[in-house]
Protein backbone atom coordinates (compact mmCIF):
# COMPACT_ATOMS: atom_id res chain seq x y z
CA UNK A 1 0.00 0.00 0.00
CA UNK A 2 1.18 3.63 -0.50
CA UNK A 3 1.42 5.39 2.47
CA UNK A 4 1.81 8.62 1.23
CA UNK A 5 -1.24 8.33 -0.92
CA UNK A 6 -3.11 7.36 2.03
CA UNK A 7 -2.15 9.80 4.24
CA UNK A 8 -3.02 12.53 1.53
CA UNK A 9 -6.49 10.83 1.21
CA UNK A 10 -6.99 10.81 4.94
CA UNK A 11 -6.15 15.18 5.17
CA UNK A 12 -8.36 15.84 2.31
CA UNK A 13 -11.35 14.01 3.63
CA UNK A 14 -10.84 15.07 7.37
CA UNK A 15 -10.65 18.85 5.43
CA UNK A 16 -13.92 18.00 4.14
CA UNK A 17 -15.54 16.96 7.81
CA UNK A 18 -18.14 20.38 8.07
CA UNK A 19 -19.61 19.38 4.03
CA UNK A 20 -19.95 15.43 5.06
CA UNK A 21 -21.87 16.05 8.35
CA UNK A 22 -24.25 18.95 5.97
CA UNK A 23 -24.57 16.34 3.45
CA UNK A 24 -25.41 13.45 5.74
CA UNK A 25 -27.68 15.55 7.68
CA UNK A 26 -29.45 16.06 4.28
CA UNK A 27 -30.22 12.80 3.60
CA UNK A 28 -30.97 11.79 7.22
CA UNK A 29 -33.78 14.43 6.97
CA UNK A 30 -35.78 12.90 4.63
CA UNK A 31 -37.71 9.99 6.14
CA UNK A 32 -37.23 7.30 3.57
CA UNK A 33 -39.09 4.25 4.47
CA UNK A 34 -40.53 2.37 1.89
CA UNK A 35 -44.55 3.00 1.70
CA UNK A 36 -47.37 2.87 -0.89
CA UNK A 37 -46.01 2.95 -4.37
CA UNK A 38 -46.56 6.18 -6.91
CA UNK A 39 -45.90 6.51 -10.19
CA UNK A 40 -41.81 6.92 -10.69
CA UNK A 41 -41.77 6.06 -7.23
CA UNK A 42 -42.16 2.64 -6.62
CA UNK A 43 -41.09 2.22 -2.83
CA UNK A 44 -43.33 5.61 -1.99
CA UNK A 45 -42.46 9.22 -1.84
CA UNK A 46 -39.98 9.47 0.35
CA UNK A 47 -37.65 6.75 -1.01
CA UNK A 48 -37.83 8.63 -4.66
CA UNK A 49 -37.14 12.12 -2.58
CA UNK A 50 -34.61 10.25 -0.66
CA UNK A 51 -32.80 9.01 -4.04
CA UNK A 52 -33.09 12.41 -6.59
CA UNK A 53 -31.78 13.94 -3.09
CA UNK A 54 -28.61 11.68 -3.66
CA UNK A 55 -28.35 12.45 -7.12
CA UNK A 56 -28.13 16.20 -6.42
CA UNK A 57 -25.22 15.55 -4.40
CA UNK A 58 -23.36 13.84 -6.68
CA UNK A 59 -24.18 16.35 -9.71
CA UNK A 60 -23.42 19.05 -7.36
CA UNK A 61 -19.95 18.08 -7.10
CA UNK A 62 -19.64 17.51 -10.69
CA UNK A 63 -20.51 13.72 -11.02
CA UNK A 64 -22.58 12.15 -14.06
CA UNK A 65 -25.92 10.89 -12.32
CA UNK A 66 -29.21 10.28 -12.84
CA UNK A 67 -32.17 8.17 -11.58
CA UNK A 68 -32.50 5.04 -13.56
CA UNK A 69 -35.28 2.12 -13.75
CA UNK A 70 -38.43 4.47 -13.34
CA UNK A 71 -37.00 5.11 -9.48
CA UNK A 72 -36.04 2.05 -8.96
CA UNK A 73 -32.21 3.28 -8.38
CA UNK A 74 -29.79 5.43 -9.51
CA UNK A 75 -26.03 5.21 -10.84
CA UNK A 76 -23.56 7.95 -10.59
CA UNK A 77 -20.26 7.61 -12.84
CA UNK A 78 -16.55 9.20 -12.74
CA UNK A 79 -13.56 8.49 -14.72
CA UNK A 80 -12.47 6.31 -18.07
CA UNK A 81 -12.54 2.63 -18.62
CA UNK A 82 -14.43 -0.35 -20.46
CA UNK A 83 -14.86 -1.86 -17.36
CA UNK A 84 -15.90 -0.47 -13.70
CA UNK A 85 -15.48 -0.88 -9.80
CA UNK A 86 -19.06 -0.40 -8.13
CA UNK A 87 -19.66 0.97 -5.08
CA UNK A 88 -23.02 -0.20 -3.54
CA UNK A 89 -24.96 2.20 -0.83
CA UNK A 90 -28.58 2.51 -0.30
CA UNK A 91 -31.00 5.58 0.77
CA UNK A 92 -33.98 3.39 2.27
CA UNK A 93 -34.01 3.16 6.44
CA UNK A 94 -36.04 0.77 8.04
CA UNK A 95 -38.91 2.51 10.36
CA UNK A 96 -38.38 3.64 13.80
CA UNK A 97 -40.31 3.51 17.22
CA UNK A 98 -41.02 6.38 19.84
CA UNK A 99 -38.21 5.84 22.48
CA UNK A 100 -35.68 8.05 20.50
CA UNK A 101 -33.55 9.54 23.37
CA UNK A 102 -31.23 11.74 22.12
CA UNK A 103 -33.10 13.70 18.94
CA UNK A 104 -36.26 12.46 17.22
CA UNK A 105 -35.32 9.94 14.79
CA UNK A 106 -35.05 12.50 11.38
CA UNK A 107 -33.82 15.28 12.84
CA UNK A 108 -30.05 14.27 13.01
CA UNK A 109 -28.18 15.86 15.84
CA UNK A 110 -24.17 15.84 16.16
CA UNK A 111 -23.39 14.99 20.10
CA UNK A 112 -19.24 15.48 20.79
CA UNK A 113 -18.16 13.04 17.92
CA UNK A 114 -21.13 11.13 17.74
CA UNK A 115 -23.61 11.45 14.81
CA UNK A 116 -27.35 10.59 15.79
CA UNK A 117 -30.39 9.86 13.12
CA UNK A 118 -32.18 7.25 11.55
CA UNK A 119 -30.15 6.10 8.87
CA UNK A 120 -26.86 8.14 9.61
CA UNK A 121 -25.12 4.75 9.84
CA UNK A 122 -27.28 2.24 7.67
CA UNK A 123 -26.66 3.26 5.16
CA UNK A 124 -26.88 6.79 3.96
CA UNK A 125 -23.11 7.11 5.74
CA UNK A 126 -22.79 4.61 2.44
CA UNK A 127 -24.31 7.07 0.27
CA UNK A 128 -21.98 9.87 1.84
CA UNK A 129 -19.39 7.62 2.03
CA UNK A 130 -18.96 7.32 -1.72
CA UNK A 131 -19.98 10.72 -3.22
CA UNK A 132 -16.35 11.40 -0.91
CA UNK A 133 -14.42 8.49 -2.04
CA UNK A 134 -15.43 9.60 -5.72
CA UNK A 135 -14.80 13.25 -4.60
CA UNK A 136 -11.35 12.32 -2.76
CA UNK A 137 -10.28 9.92 -6.30
CA UNK A 138 -10.97 12.88 -8.65
CA UNK A 139 -9.03 15.82 -6.73
CA UNK A 140 -6.33 13.80 -5.10
CA UNK A 141 -6.20 12.97 -9.07
CA UNK A 142 -5.27 9.40 -8.54
CA UNK A 143 -4.94 7.77 -11.52
CA UNK A 144 -7.56 4.63 -12.17
CA UNK A 145 -7.47 2.03 -14.82
CA UNK A 146 -11.22 1.49 -14.42
CA UNK A 147 -14.36 3.72 -14.28
CA UNK A 148 -16.18 4.32 -10.90
CA UNK A 149 -19.96 3.21 -10.94
CA UNK A 150 -21.66 4.11 -7.78
CA UNK A 151 -25.11 2.50 -7.10
CA UNK A 152 -27.47 4.46 -5.56
CA UNK A 153 -30.21 1.61 -4.19
CA UNK A 154 -34.29 2.92 -2.56
CA UNK A 155 -35.28 -0.46 -1.56
CA UNK A 156 -32.32 -2.47 0.26
CA UNK A 157 -34.42 -3.07 3.21
CA UNK A 158 -37.42 -4.78 2.08
CA UNK A 159 -36.76 -6.65 -1.05
CA UNK A 160 -33.77 -5.79 -3.49
CA UNK A 161 -36.11 -5.12 -6.18
CA UNK A 162 -33.44 -2.31 -7.08
CA UNK A 163 -30.28 -3.91 -7.21
CA UNK A 164 -31.92 -6.77 -9.16
CA UNK A 165 -33.28 -4.58 -11.67
CA UNK A 166 -29.35 -3.27 -11.61
CA UNK A 167 -28.21 -6.43 -12.61
CA UNK A 168 -31.07 -7.30 -15.05
CA UNK A 169 -30.12 -3.91 -17.00
CA UNK A 170 -26.68 -3.03 -16.32
CA UNK A 171 -23.46 -4.42 -16.89
CA UNK A 172 -21.93 -6.03 -13.94
CA UNK A 173 -18.35 -4.27 -12.22
CA UNK A 174 -15.39 -5.70 -12.41
CA UNK A 175 -14.84 -5.47 -8.44
CA UNK A 176 -17.66 -4.20 -6.58
CA UNK A 177 -17.20 -2.59 -2.66
CA UNK A 178 -20.56 -2.44 -0.65
CA UNK A 179 -20.18 -0.19 2.55
CA UNK A 180 -22.59 -1.69 4.70
CA UNK A 181 -21.20 -4.01 6.76
CA UNK A 182 -18.15 -4.24 8.64
CA UNK A 183 -14.27 -4.61 8.71
CA UNK A 184 -12.45 -6.32 7.06
CA UNK A 185 -14.30 -7.43 4.44
CA UNK A 186 -17.14 -9.84 4.33
CA UNK A 187 -16.57 -12.94 1.90
CA UNK A 188 -20.11 -14.38 2.31
CA UNK A 189 -23.58 -13.87 3.50
CA UNK A 190 -26.11 -16.16 4.52
CA UNK A 191 -29.21 -17.19 2.97
CA UNK A 192 -32.51 -15.14 4.56
CA UNK A 193 -36.18 -16.28 4.56
CA UNK A 194 -38.91 -14.33 5.71
CA UNK A 195 -42.28 -16.21 6.37
CA UNK A 196 -45.39 -15.54 8.55
CA UNK A 197 -46.82 -18.34 10.99
CA UNK A 198 -50.60 -18.13 11.42
CA UNK A 199 -52.37 -20.17 14.16
CA UNK A 200 -54.46 -22.63 13.10
CA UNK A 201 -57.01 -22.07 15.71
CA UNK A 202 -59.06 -18.98 16.57
CA UNK A 203 -57.87 -16.79 19.82
CA UNK A 204 -60.84 -15.45 22.14
CA UNK A 205 -59.87 -13.73 25.25
CA UNK A 206 -57.52 -11.91 23.17
CA UNK A 207 -58.87 -9.56 20.78
CA UNK A 208 -56.27 -7.91 19.31
CA UNK A 209 -52.10 -7.95 19.07
CA UNK A 210 -49.48 -5.56 17.33
CA UNK A 211 -46.12 -4.71 17.09
CA UNK A 212 -43.31 -4.66 14.88
CA UNK A 213 -42.91 -2.34 12.13
CA UNK A 214 -39.92 -4.61 9.84
CA UNK A 215 -39.45 -8.50 9.32
CA UNK A 216 -35.51 -7.85 10.13
CA UNK A 217 -35.82 -5.68 13.16
CA UNK A 218 -36.48 -7.51 16.57
CA UNK A 219 -39.96 -6.64 18.03
CA UNK A 220 -38.92 -4.46 21.19
CA UNK A 221 -42.73 -3.11 21.99
CA UNK A 222 -46.02 -5.18 22.17
CA UNK A 223 -50.13 -4.46 22.56
CA UNK A 224 -52.21 -7.37 23.60
CA UNK A 225 -55.67 -6.20 24.01
CA UNK A 226 -58.13 -8.49 25.74
CA UNK A 227 -61.93 -8.84 26.71
CA UNK A 228 -62.70 -6.83 29.90
CA UNK A 229 -62.28 -9.07 32.80
CA UNK A 230 -61.41 -7.84 36.08
CA UNK A 231 -60.41 -11.69 37.12
CA UNK A 232 -58.10 -12.01 34.12
CA UNK A 233 -56.66 -8.18 34.85
CA UNK A 234 -55.72 -9.61 38.62
CA UNK A 235 -54.66 -12.59 37.54
CA UNK A 236 -52.30 -10.80 35.13
CA UNK A 237 -51.54 -7.98 37.73
CA UNK A 238 -49.79 -10.45 40.30
CA UNK A 239 -47.68 -12.35 37.65
CA UNK A 240 -45.93 -8.75 36.28
CA UNK A 241 -45.98 -7.24 40.26
CA UNK A 242 -42.69 -5.12 40.35
CA UNK A 243 -41.51 -5.69 37.12
CA UNK A 244 -41.26 -2.20 34.96
CA UNK A 245 -40.90 -3.78 31.53
CA UNK A 246 -45.00 -4.02 31.16
CA UNK A 247 -47.93 -1.73 32.17
CA UNK A 248 -51.26 -2.81 32.57
CA UNK A 249 -54.86 -1.12 32.49
CA UNK A 250 -58.26 -2.01 32.85
CA UNK A 251 -60.27 0.17 30.47
CA UNK A 252 -63.69 0.75 30.33
CA UNK A 253 -64.16 -2.04 27.54
CA UNK A 254 -60.99 -3.95 27.34
CA UNK A 255 -57.85 -5.34 29.25
CA UNK A 256 -54.73 -3.76 27.76
CA UNK A 257 -51.09 -5.17 28.16
CA UNK A 258 -48.00 -4.19 26.90
CA UNK A 259 -44.22 -5.44 26.57
CA UNK A 260 -40.78 -3.79 26.36
CA UNK A 261 -38.19 -5.16 25.36
CA UNK A 262 -34.82 -4.80 23.53
CA UNK A 263 -34.55 -4.64 19.51
CA UNK A 264 -31.07 -5.23 17.45
CA UNK A 265 -31.08 -6.35 13.62
CA UNK A 266 -32.77 -9.85 12.54
CA UNK A 267 -28.64 -11.37 11.95
CA UNK A 268 -27.90 -10.85 15.79
CA UNK A 269 -31.46 -11.85 18.02
CA UNK A 270 -28.86 -13.11 20.78
CA UNK A 271 -28.43 -9.43 21.69
CA UNK A 272 -32.01 -8.78 22.14
CA UNK A 273 -35.09 -8.85 24.64
CA UNK A 274 -37.98 -9.89 22.63
CA UNK A 275 -40.88 -8.15 24.21
CA UNK A 276 -43.47 -10.79 22.55
CA UNK A 277 -42.17 -13.08 24.60
CA UNK A 278 -42.44 -10.91 27.35
CA UNK A 279 -45.54 -10.61 27.03
CA UNK A 280 -46.46 -14.52 25.67
CA UNK A 281 -44.29 -16.32 28.73
CA UNK A 282 -46.43 -13.99 30.97
CA UNK A 283 -50.13 -15.09 29.39
CA UNK A 284 -49.73 -18.39 29.05
CA UNK A 285 -49.54 -19.24 32.46
CA UNK A 286 -53.06 -17.75 32.88
CA UNK A 287 -55.90 -19.90 33.79
CA UNK A 288 -58.33 -17.64 32.64
CA UNK A 289 -57.65 -18.56 28.71
CA UNK A 290 -58.82 -21.87 27.80
CA UNK A 291 -56.52 -24.59 27.32
CA UNK A 292 -56.02 -23.84 23.18
CA UNK A 293 -55.43 -20.34 23.80
CA UNK A 294 -52.40 -20.80 26.17
CA UNK A 295 -51.24 -23.75 23.67
CA UNK A 296 -51.24 -21.29 20.86
CA UNK A 297 -49.30 -19.00 23.22
CA UNK A 298 -46.96 -21.35 24.88
CA UNK A 299 -45.74 -22.74 21.40
CA UNK A 300 -45.20 -19.08 19.57
CA UNK A 301 -43.05 -18.26 22.38
CA UNK A 302 -41.29 -21.33 22.27
CA UNK A 303 -40.85 -20.51 18.37
CA UNK A 304 -39.47 -17.16 19.37
CA UNK A 305 -37.36 -18.39 22.33
CA UNK A 306 -35.05 -20.74 20.66
CA UNK A 307 -33.30 -18.49 18.09
CA UNK A 308 -31.58 -21.27 16.81
CA UNK A 309 -34.82 -22.57 14.62
CA UNK A 310 -34.54 -25.75 16.69
CA UNK A 311 -38.31 -25.39 18.33
CA UNK A 312 -39.55 -24.78 14.48
CA UNK A 313 -37.64 -27.89 13.45
CA UNK A 314 -35.02 -25.90 11.20
CA UNK A 315 -32.11 -26.08 14.02
CA UNK A 316 -29.45 -26.86 11.30
CA UNK A 317 -25.70 -25.80 11.57
CA UNK A 318 -23.51 -25.23 8.74
CA UNK A 319 -19.44 -25.87 8.97
CA UNK A 320 -19.25 -23.50 7.32
CA UNK A 321 -21.40 -20.01 8.22
CA UNK A 322 -22.84 -21.63 11.42
CA UNK A 323 -25.86 -21.99 13.14
CA UNK A 324 -29.44 -20.99 11.85
CA UNK A 325 -30.81 -17.71 13.16
CA UNK A 326 -34.45 -17.32 13.60
CA UNK A 327 -36.00 -13.64 14.51
CA UNK A 328 -39.24 -12.40 15.45
CA UNK A 329 -40.12 -8.93 13.68
CA UNK A 330 -44.14 -8.42 13.79
CA UNK A 331 -47.05 -9.80 14.68
CA UNK A 332 -50.39 -9.35 14.32
CA UNK A 333 -54.36 -10.72 14.62
CA UNK A 334 -56.65 -11.61 11.83
CA UNK A 335 -60.17 -12.74 12.41
CA UNK A 336 -58.94 -14.22 15.14
CA UNK A 337 -55.89 -16.06 14.02
CA UNK A 338 -52.44 -14.83 15.26
CA UNK A 339 -50.12 -13.82 12.73
CA UNK A 340 -45.95 -13.91 13.51
CA UNK A 341 -43.22 -13.14 11.29
CA UNK A 342 -39.81 -14.61 11.23
CA UNK A 343 -37.00 -13.48 9.35
CA UNK A 344 -34.07 -16.73 9.26
CA UNK A 345 -30.26 -17.13 8.32
CA UNK A 346 -28.55 -20.25 7.70
CA UNK A 347 -25.53 -21.42 5.38
CA UNK A 348 -25.95 -20.71 1.72
CA UNK A 349 -25.43 -24.22 0.86
CA UNK A 350 -28.00 -25.91 2.76
CA UNK A 351 -30.74 -27.59 1.07
CA UNK A 352 -33.58 -24.83 0.82
CA UNK A 353 -36.57 -27.19 -0.19
CA UNK A 354 -35.69 -29.70 2.64
CA UNK A 355 -35.70 -26.71 5.12
CA UNK A 356 -38.97 -25.30 3.89
CA UNK A 357 -40.77 -29.03 4.24
CA UNK A 358 -39.23 -29.35 7.92
CA UNK A 359 -40.71 -26.03 8.95
CA UNK A 360 -43.84 -26.67 7.39
CA UNK A 361 -44.43 -29.79 9.02
CA UNK A 362 -43.19 -28.95 12.32
CA UNK A 363 -45.59 -25.67 12.19
CA UNK A 364 -48.60 -27.84 11.74
CA UNK A 365 -47.90 -30.27 13.87
CA UNK A 366 -47.78 -27.21 16.35
CA UNK A 367 -50.86 -25.98 14.95
CA UNK A 368 -49.61 -23.38 12.91
CA UNK A 369 -49.26 -23.06 9.07
CA UNK A 370 -46.47 -21.38 7.16
CA UNK A 371 -47.52 -18.19 5.26
CA UNK A 372 -45.43 -16.25 2.21
CA UNK A 373 -42.42 -17.95 2.41
CA UNK A 374 -39.71 -15.15 0.67
CA UNK A 375 -36.31 -17.03 0.06
CA UNK A 376 -33.37 -14.21 -0.58
CA UNK A 377 -30.78 -17.10 -0.96
CA UNK A 378 -26.97 -16.17 -0.09
CA UNK A 379 -23.73 -16.07 -1.85
CA UNK A 380 -19.80 -16.06 -1.11
CA UNK A 381 -17.02 -14.92 -3.15
CA UNK A 382 -14.21 -17.78 -4.66
CA UNK A 383 -12.20 -18.13 -1.33
CA UNK A 384 -9.02 -18.50 -3.62
CA UNK A 385 -9.69 -14.73 -5.16
CA UNK A 386 -6.85 -12.98 -4.67
CA UNK A 387 -8.61 -9.72 -4.06
CA UNK A 388 -9.38 -11.76 -0.47
CA UNK A 389 -5.89 -11.48 0.92
CA UNK A 390 -4.79 -7.95 -0.73
CA UNK A 391 -7.95 -5.99 0.38
CA UNK A 392 -7.19 -7.56 3.86
CA UNK A 393 -4.09 -6.65 3.66
CA UNK A 394 -5.24 -2.77 2.97
CA UNK A 395 -6.86 -3.19 6.20
CA UNK A 396 -4.35 -4.55 8.69
CA UNK A 397 -1.52 -1.98 7.40
CA UNK A 398 -4.06 0.93 8.00
CA UNK A 399 -5.43 -0.20 11.15
CA UNK A 400 -2.32 -1.96 12.79
CA UNK A 401 -4.98 -4.97 13.71
CA UNK A 402 -2.72 -7.98 12.40
CA UNK A 403 -5.11 -10.01 13.45
CA UNK A 404 -7.81 -9.34 11.47
CA UNK A 405 -9.83 -11.95 8.64
CA UNK A 406 -11.97 -11.68 6.64
CA UNK A 407 -15.37 -12.72 7.90
CA UNK A 408 -18.84 -14.37 6.87
CA UNK A 409 -21.82 -12.82 7.62
CA UNK A 410 -25.63 -13.25 8.95
CA UNK A 411 -26.60 -9.80 7.69
CA UNK A 412 -27.67 -9.18 4.01
CA UNK A 413 -26.55 -6.79 1.72
CA UNK A 414 -26.56 -5.99 -2.08
CA UNK A 415 -23.31 -7.98 -1.89
CA UNK A 416 -25.12 -11.19 -2.90
CA UNK A 417 -26.82 -10.24 -6.07
CA UNK A 418 -23.13 -9.08 -7.45
CA UNK A 419 -20.36 -10.78 -8.82
CA UNK A 420 -16.71 -10.37 -6.94
CA UNK A 421 -18.43 -7.89 -4.08
CA UNK A 422 -17.19 -7.03 -0.79
CA UNK A 423 -19.39 -5.74 1.98
CA UNK A 424 -17.32 -3.19 4.03
CA UNK A 425 -17.96 -0.67 7.25
CA UNK A 426 -19.07 2.57 7.10
CA UNK A 427 -17.11 3.61 9.94
CA UNK A 428 -13.62 2.63 11.33
CA UNK A 429 -13.62 0.28 14.32
CA UNK A 430 -10.82 2.58 16.09
CA UNK A 431 -13.39 5.27 16.93
CA UNK A 432 -15.97 4.27 18.84
CA UNK A 433 -19.39 7.08 19.93
CA UNK A 434 -18.55 8.66 22.51
CA UNK A 435 -22.05 9.01 23.80
CA UNK A 436 -23.40 6.41 26.27
CA UNK A 437 -26.31 5.04 24.75
CA UNK A 438 -28.97 3.41 26.47
CA UNK A 439 -29.34 -0.59 26.14
CA UNK A 440 -31.10 -1.44 23.02
CA UNK A 441 -30.03 2.18 21.34
CA UNK A 442 -27.32 3.02 19.13
CA UNK A 443 -26.38 0.70 16.45
CA UNK A 444 -28.35 -0.13 13.33
CA UNK A 445 -32.10 -0.51 13.23
CA UNK A 446 -31.91 0.60 16.65
CA UNK A 447 -33.46 3.29 18.43
CA UNK A 448 -30.81 6.77 18.60
CA UNK A 449 -28.84 4.97 15.68
CA UNK A 450 -25.33 6.83 15.48
CA UNK A 451 -22.33 6.38 14.01
CA UNK A 452 -18.22 8.15 14.96
CA UNK A 453 -17.50 11.03 12.86
CA UNK A 454 -13.95 10.66 13.25
CA UNK A 455 -15.10 6.43 12.74
CA UNK A 456 -16.60 7.86 9.13
CA UNK A 457 -14.00 9.93 8.16
CA UNK A 458 -11.32 7.34 8.29
CA UNK A 459 -13.66 4.79 6.74
CA UNK A 460 -14.24 6.95 3.63
CA UNK A 461 -10.29 6.99 3.27
CA UNK A 462 -9.54 3.27 4.39
CA UNK A 463 -12.10 2.30 1.40
CA UNK A 464 -10.66 4.54 -0.79
CA UNK A 465 -7.52 2.74 -0.36
CA UNK A 466 -9.44 -0.55 -1.23
CA UNK A 467 -10.86 0.58 -4.18
CA UNK A 468 -7.48 2.05 -5.34
CA UNK A 469 -5.67 -1.99 -4.70
CA UNK A 470 -8.84 -3.11 -6.26
CA UNK A 471 -8.24 -1.63 -9.77
CA UNK A 472 -4.87 -2.93 -9.70
CA UNK A 473 -6.13 -6.15 -9.41
CA UNK A 474 -8.89 -6.82 -11.89
CA UNK A 475 -8.62 -6.10 -15.84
Amino acid sequence: MNKELYERVRQYVYAQEENIVKDLFTLCAIPSVKSAPLPLAPFGKECRRALDASVRLFQRNGFDAEVKGDGLYALANYGEGESAIGIFAHTDVVGVNADWVYTSPFKPAKYGKTLVGRGIEDNKAGVIGALYALKAIKDCEIPMKHRLTVFLGSEEESGMQDIEAFVKNEPMPAVSFVPDNAYPLCVGEKSIARYWVRSAATLSTITNVEGGFAYNVILDHVAVTMRKSEVLYNEIAKRIKERDEFTLTLEEDCVRFTARGLTAHASIPECATNALLLAFDVLKEVPVFSGEERKILASAAEFIRNIDGSAMGIGVEDAVFGKLTAANGMVKMKEGNLYISFDIRYGARQDDAALLASLKETARSQGWKVEGFLLDKGAMVDPDSPMIDALSAVYREISGNEEAKPYLSGGGTYARKLVNAFSIGTAAPWHKIDQLMPDGHGGAHQSDEAISLPGLLDAIALNVMMMVEGDTLVD
